[in-house]
């Protein structure tokens, strides 16, 4: 019994990411693509990319559960154009579960998270009218849900501090709705109308994440 509480409190110790990391913070960047598909119409396929942070905390020593909030920013490729805007970027945050699988007699963790996405995508179209030009902006709220499955490698065990590598694979289920527009610059005596195709509809994609994780 001794033997076993002494491998366990060695393997806490210099593996703090499968035992008593109380908070890890992980950063990361991802890309990936999926189809859009508008309320009416046809589906197209949108890209993009993005630089994210997640704070987890794990509440319970050696309960492989934990508790977290991301926050991404996201920038959607030029691909965007097909849609009949310029530039599409979003800020959302994500509430999220993560779950991993401890005591691997390896260097690799891994795990999985479910998150719940809310945020607001903002659109800007250049337009050319009777010689003069103008930025027409619209926003668009989103929501939705994330699942990833991924591996932490840790490349050198560390007393107390954990440093991990991480590799995800994320599947999205957004949902765009509550569009909302803006006219700025708009010529005298223009009267401007919604160019974009780009409307309420849903968002389905893959996305490949790499990033560090660190805990204490």
């Amino acid at each position: 019994m001794k033997r076993m509480l002494l491998v366990l409190l060695t393997v806490c110790v210099f593996r703090p990411d499968a035992g008593l990391a109380l908070i890890k913070m992980q950063l990361f960047y991802g890309a990936g693509a999926g189809d859009f598909t508008p309320e009416s119409g046809n589906a197209h396929s949108l890209s993009a990319s993005e630089l994210g942070a997640t704070l987890l905390l794990d509440p319970i020593p050696l309960v492989p559960v934990g508790f977290g909030l991301s926050v991404l920013s996201q920038t959607f490729s030029p691909s965007v154009a097909d849609h009949g805007v310029d530039k599409l970027e979003g800020l959302v945050i994500a509430p999220e579960v993560q779950a991993w699988i401890p005591f691997l007699p390896i260097p690799l963790v891994p795990y999985g998270r479910v998150s719940y996405v809310i945020g607001a995508y903002k659109a800007s179209t250049e337009l050319a009218v009777l010689n003069s030009s103008f930025v027409a902006n619209y926003v668009l709220k989103g929501s939705g849900t994330q699942v990833g499955i991924g591996a932490k490698f840790e490349p050198i065990p560390l007393p107390i501090l954990s440093l991990s590598l991480l590799f995800e694979v994320n599947m999205r289920f957004y949902n765009f709705d509550d569009k909302s527009s803006e006219i700025i610059s708009q010529p005298a005596g223009s009267i401007i109308s919604d160019t974009s195709a780009l409307d309420k509809g849903k968002w389905n994609s893959t996305m490949l994440l790499l990033g560090v994780e660190a805990g204490i």
